[in-house]
């Protein structure tokens, strides 16, 4: 919560010491539109990092607050990744064009996932359910399709149970979906912020005219 609330902090404070270093900059001292509004990107920069190093909190304090062993999350990292690989290695044993640009799918978002997380283990407490299960889930489900797929007969259980594969293909990739919005929400919101900033700054440019 307390990271959340400094987040918040940080981006307002930015955003706010930005537009006035553009406003003062373009508006009173006459300065030119571009270098004006660089000036405030800096000024947001600075701010943010400033405000970012003043209330970081110590690694054995955020060991606290996330509730999690630091080498119990690079050991789920690693086997994380290690299931990745298969889920990639899967790619070369599909047969059906759907079923493989689902699993190609999955490989790609998994790998963003597993690309942010890497950077801060302490991520990982994001997207649990993909680490916890649904990597697993993958496995599983792709296991079954391949081991179908060899089938030398085609009946009507096998075909229903290829159709329930798809859709669990299906299922997987929008919780996949979520579990990556999780992990870059602050990142969108941090945008948002910023696009804000820069719209506004239009705006009084627009007024003065």
């Amino acid at each position: 919560m307390k990271e959340i609330l400094i987040t918040t902090l940080r981006v307002f404070l930015s955003s706010s010491i930005a537009l006035t270093a553009f406003l003062v900059t373009y508006l009173f001292n006459g300065l030119d539109l571009a270098p004006a509004l660089g000036l405030g990107v800096v000024a947001y920069w600075l701010t943010s990092k400033g405000i970012a190093r003043r209330f970081a909190l110590p690694a054995a304090q955020h060991q606290l607050i996330d509730g999690a062993d630091p080498h119990y999350q690079e050991k789920s990292y690693k086997e994380a990744r290690r299931k990745w690989k298969v889920i990639g290695r899967y790619r070369f044993q599909v047969r059906s064009l759907s079923v493989w640009l689902k699993v190609a799918r999955l490989y790609k978002i998994a790998e963003q996932i597993l690309d942010i997380t890497g950077k801060d283990l302490r991520q990982m407490n994001k997207a649990q359910a993909f680490f916890n299960h649904y990597l697993d889930a993958t496995l599983t489900i792709l296991e079954k399709y391949t081991l179908l797929s060899k089938q030398p007969i085609s009946s009507d259980e096998i075909r229903e149970a290829m159709q329930k594969i798809n859709v669990g293909l299906e299922d997987l990739i929008r919780a996949y979906e979520e579990e990556l919005n999780h992990l870059i929400a602050k990142d969108l919101l941090e945008l948002d912020v910023e696009v804000n900033v820069l719209k506004q700054a239009l705006d009084s440019k627009g007024e003065k005219k």
